[in-house]
């Protein structure tokens, strides 16, 4: 797998690249281990291409510049940083290779790791995915719910106070006035 296509991708996906200029010491570690840091508002990858299987077996070398990485983010990106591991070498996929791949994997210290062999395995990278879903329409719970309830032969009553529910006013009330409204609801029969 070559590294300019990982490149690609996290440019579609609106990455940039973190030079990391005002970080001097980083910034001399991250270049010495030849690792990349790019960034979007959510999320910081760092890419390293590995030439041989040699070169490979040394990942973990890589971790304590990331680990670096990884102290001077804010709190909230600190569980958004991947390391993308990409092998740019003829491999030959055998059970040895699958095994240290998986056990890199499955290695969560520091940071999630994905090892990148072809194209299709950007596809296993959730926000490297080619087709992005609208989660909002995916999981619309609310707009379900109304749905299903409005294919029975449910009660008028019923249909007000899932309203009030889903209104903008029912958190802001205060609990008796929300009381009220309810046995208003209910004793209007």
């Amino acid at each position: 797998m070559n590294i300019h296509t990982v490149i690609e991708r996290l440019k579609e996906k609106r990455f940039i690249p973190w030079n990391l200029n005002e970080f001097d010491t980083l910034y001399k570690r991250v270049n010495e281990a030849n690792l990349q840091v790019w960034r979007n508002g959510k999320r910081i990858i760092v890419l390293k291409s590995y030439s041989s299987k040699t070169h490979f077996q040394d990942w973990e070398d890589d971790q304590i510049p990331i680990s670096y990485v990884y102290d001077i983010l804010e709190t909230k990106l600190k569980n958004n940083l991947y390391f993308l591991i990409i092998l740019d070498w003829e491999y030959q996929l055998d059970s040895k290779l699958t095994q240290f791949i998986n056990m890199v994997e499955k290695d969560d210290f520091v940071c999630r790791k994905y090892v990148i062999l072809e194209d299709e395995d950007l596809e296993r990278v959730p926000f490297l995915q080619e087709k992005d879903f609208d989660f909002n329409k995916l999981f619309n719970y609310e707009q379900t719910f109304r749905e299903q309830l409005n294919r029975k032969d449910a009660h008028e009553i019923i249909h007000q106070m899932i309203d009030h529910y889903f209104s903008q006013d029912y958190l802001t009330e205060e609990k008796d006035e929300r009381k009220k409204r309810l046995n208003h609801l209910i004793t209007k029969e």
